[in-house]
C-alpha cells in the first residue's frame, strides 16, 4: 500500500502592506534594481502621517550609492496656494536622503 500525503502549497505573494493605500505604482524606468520605486503607499494614524516606499531590488551596501526621495504634498488641494511646481500647489514636502552603507540618513520637512 502507497500513501501519498498532500500538502497545500503556499505560495508567497508579496502585496501591499496592512493598513496602507497605494498612491504611485509607475513601471520601471531606469532597469537600474536598486534605483526604480516599484510603489509608494501612504496611511493615516491618528494625526501621523507614514510612507511606505518599495523599490525593485536592495541598493548596494556601499557609501558610494545613495537615494534621495521627495515627496511633495498638496494639502489643500488647491494649485493656487503653496509654491508653484509643475502646476501642484505644493505646501509641504518632505526630503529624505541614505547612504548604501546606511553611515548617514536624514529626512527634513519643508514649507
Amino acid at each position: 500500500m502507497i500513501m501519498t500525503l498532500l500538502t497545500p502549497l503556499v505560495l508567497l505573494v508579496k502585496s501591499q502592506p496592512q493598513g496602507y493605500t497605494l498612491v504611485y505604482s509607475a513601471p520601471r524606468a531606469y532597469g537600474v534594481d536598486w534605483m526604480d520605486i516599484k510603489a509608494v503607499y501612504m496611511k493615516t494614524e491618528e494625526n501621523r502621517l507614514y510612507f511606505y516606499v518599495e523599490y525593485y531590488g536592495a541598493m548596494p551596501n556601499s557609501g558610494d550609492y545613495y537615494r534621495v526621495l521627495y515627496i511633495y504634498m498638496d494639502t489643500d488641494r488647491n494649485t493656487q496656494t503653496g509654491e508653484l511646481w509643475e502646476e501642484l500647489g505644493r505646501d509641504y514636502y518632505i526630503y529624505f536622503y541614505l547612504y548604501g552603507d546606511n553611515a548617514s540618513s536624514y529626512a527634513s520637512l519643508y514649507r
